[in-house]
């Protein structure tokens, strides 16, 4: 991805601000992202644990459970991304495989 935007002449994300690279990110991801897949439910919850908190997307597929669980992280340097950003992946990973997917979030 990194070379499809250098070849394109897209900025180095390094010198843009993070506000301009979560952008970028945001609409190079839209490009590639692919058309969602149908999962029986998506909650997003916010988990606190001594003051600090994160977001979390859990992804459920049908049929019945109990679903092993898979944790997906990609922080994005913990600059970029977002709970959006890799839905698509996400509900692959939670149809594909019978499992829970369980995305995390700064």
């Amino acid at each position: 991805m990194l070379e499809a935007a250098e070849a394109a002449g897209a900025p180095a994300v390094e010198t843009l601000s993070p506000d301009a690279a979560r952008q970028a990110a945001v609409e190079a991801i839209q490009l590639l992202a692919g058309t969602p897949e149908e999962v029986s439910r998506v909650e997003d919850l916010r988990i606190s644990h001594h003051g600090r908190s994160v977001s979390v997307r859990i992804y459920t597929p049908a049929g019945t459970g109990p679903f092993p669980a898979a944790v997906y992280f990609h922080g994005g340097g913990w600059v970029l991304c977002d709970l959006n950003t890799h839905d698509v992946v996400c509900r692959a990973i939670a149809r594909r495989c019978s499992c829970i997917a369980l995305r995390n979030m700064r």
